[in-house]
């Protein structure tokens, strides 16, 4: 069986009914004619997949290598830990600082109206 044959109608998944998440059922569909209505027990147990850890998150590769080159680019940089940490604690502040003063502007803006429409 070519791909294109493999990968019609619902060849693939009769051959593989072990790969099917839940319990089929025909609808009235053109292009999907057959549907499966399942859980997410059902797709973790065709796709295999195992709770993750904290430990599997921080050793996978990828963030293994974004990390060393975290910390390669502060270092060319000239920064430390604590420096990023002062920053995002300086931007967090100044938002903060943003955010209250667009509020009170609102206030403000909210107030002439109500003035001005006492005044008509």
């Amino acid at each position: 069986m070519n791909t294109l044959e493999l990968l019609k109608d619902n060849n693939w998944f009769i051959q593989h009914p072990e790969k099917v998440a839940g319990v089929e059922y025909e609808t009235s569909g053109f292009i999907f004619p057959i549907m499966v209505k399942g859980s997410r027990e059902d797709v973790e147990r065709v796709m295999d997949l195992k709770p993750l850890s904290i430990d599997d998150v921080l050793n996978d590769p990828i963030i293994v290598e974004a990390e060393k080159q975290r910390k390669k680019d502060l270092e060319e940089a000239g920064w430390t830990e604590n420096d990023v940490e002062e920053m995002a604690s300086f931007v967090n502040k100044k938002t903060k600082e943003i955010e209250l003063a667009k509020a009170k502007a609102t206030a403000i803006k909210i107030k002439l109206k109500l003035a001005k429409a006492k005044l008509k």
